[in-house]
């Protein structure tokens, strides 16, 4: 991406910053990490506390509004990761399935003599229903960064790298950046699926309101 006035400020962190065991405490999870690191082998040969899914994560339920409502007041897209629930632009996978489903009704609302429209998009309704009941049983339907309007898109999240089935990630390739799961056991190509993609470009328009 060519610089210019348009070129977004990024910050990148571990993922820990903003909850009291790391700002306040940060000389205990200093000493259990290290403990950690020394006795994992034995635990992985036990297999005994080894990556506890997200559902038992220890993140604060407020993680994501402390650092959406930073990355909004400095002005900058903020990348994080730790909370294992992936964020694009903002919004949630849970929040963007009730958006889709939002929408599709709506639109099924404004066309309700188109018989077949009607009917293709009662089929993708029941399909979106179905995943966000599997993230909600997750514990990944999280609050939304902006509860009384839409959020500004400054705040993302790499999300978990500990699936048995593989990871999720941001990629950046010059004005685009995406949200993707890498398969693990996957045997043919493409080996990732691209869940959300957008212009870095044009996030950065919309903070700055222009």
């Amino acid at each position: 991406m060519k610089a210019g006035y348009d070129d977004p400020s990024i910050l990148l962190v571990h993922g820990h910053q903003g909850n009291i065991e790391s700002d306040k405490n940060s000389w205990s999870s200093k000493f259990f990490v290290r403990l950690y690191k020394k006795i994992e082998p034995v635990l992985k040969r036990f297999n005994i506390g080894i990556h506890p899914p997200a559902i038992k994560s220890q993140v604060t339920t407020d993680y994501e509004q402390v650092m959406y409502a930073w990355a909004k007041e400095n002005k900058v897209i903020l990348i994080c990761g730790h909370s294992h629930r992936a964020i694009f632009a903002s919004t949630s996978y849970a929040r963007r399935l009730e958006n889709e489903i939002e929408a599709l009704l709506e639109e099924n609302k404004a066309h309700k003599d188109d018989h077949e429209l009607v009917k293709e998009n009662k089929k993708k309704i029941k399909k979106l229903r179905k995943n966000l009941k599997e993230e909600k049983k997750k514990g990944r339907d999280i609050d939304p960064t902006e509860p009384d309007r839409k959020p500004l898109p400054c705040y993302f999240n790499t999300g978990c790298g500990l699936f048995t089935t593989g990871i999720t990630c941001l990629e950046i390739e010059n004005d685009e950046i995406r949200l993707v799961k890498w398969h693990k056991e996957k045997k043919e190509e493409p080996f990732y699926e691209i869940y959300e993609r957008g212009k870095l470009s044009e996030f950065t328009r919309q903070m700055k309101g222009t």
